[in-house]
């Protein structure tokens, strides 16, 4: 019997080390899948919570559409806008008399061409539509991240690119402006020149004579007489070719609605796969 024992001990220490090992194993395997889970899917989430997400990230869809709606539909008044404020008024006035007097036909030509693109540029709003849908979907993954530490599981909405056709204003309306701003340079010198004389020959019948105090006033009366009327010309013919570009607007024909659909189509397939 002794015998017996002492050849089964050998035998019995060797299976329990081969299953004391494939359980080691086993335990790893089981670690390690944790881990790799653990990884892609955070702790679980209330159903409650999963549904106010939900509701938030379609209220998101929604801001994101009216916000890209809005910025489409207005960008032509902020190119006018931007325009108006570099290229017209009564400085500019002076700037484009000149070019107007000293161009030739081909380096007029080629100045509208550079104001055209410079100011109604297409790729401008396509940029500013790629910088909101590129915040907007930074919203959505952090939104989602509370749900997935890998981002590649966030399936985040793609940002729409906006197929813009490519703008087409021309500033032909810069010739009536320009030569009018010298017609209307031209008449204020003139009427400044009548003024003085009008009101010069005014006080020296009433008085008898004109001192150099007076001289100094007539001046200064004349001066601020013309530079309104200048003023006013020259703002009434910058508002006759801001109408002018604003007749060539083009519009722009998007579906919003199906825009948004798309969005919520997405925001509703990954939260049907947290519940």
């Amino acid at each position: 019997m002794r015998h017996i024992i002492i050849f089964l001990l050998p035998l019995f220490v060797c299976i329990s080390a081969c299953s004391n090992s494939d359980e080691e194993k086993l335990r790893t395997e089981i670690l390690e899948t944790s881990s790799s889970s653990a990884i892609h899917k955070k702790s679980p989430i209330s159903d409650v919570t999963i549904s106010q997400s939900k509701d938030y990230e379609l209220k998101l869809n929604k801001k994101y559409v009216a916000d890209l709606q809005n910025l489409v539909e207005n960008s032509f008044e902020e190119q006018l806008t931007k325009f108006e404020d570099q290229e017209l008024g009564v400085i500019a006035s002076y700037r484009y008399m000149f070019k107007y007097l000293s161009y030739s036909d081909t380096e007029w030509n080629d100045l509208q061409a550079q104001l055209s693109d410079r100011y109604f540029n297409t790729l401008q709003v396509q940029q500013k539509t790629f910088e909101l849908g590129k915040r907007y979907q930074n919203d959505i993954i952090q939104l989602r991240s509370r749900f997935y530490s890998n981002k590649n599981k966030l399936n985040a909405p793609q940002i729409h690119m906006l197929n813009l056709p490519k703008s087409d204003v021309y500033l032909g309306e810069l010739d009536s402006h320009s030569g009018t701003n010298l017609v209307v340079e031209i008449g204020t010198t003139i009427l400044d020149i009548l003024l003085g004389t009008l009101i010069t020959w005014f006080v020296f019948n009433i008085l008898g004579c004109l001192s150099g105090c007076g001289e100094f006033v007539v001046f200064i009366i004349t001066t601020i007489i013309v530079i309104i009327v200048s003023v006013m010309c020259t703002n009434y013919n910058d508002g006759k070719i801001i109408d002018a570009l604003r007749q060539q607007k083009q519009e722009q024909i998007i579906d919003y609605s199906s825009i948004e659909q798309t969005l919520n189509n997405n925001t509703i397939s990954f939260y049907e796969t947290q519940l």
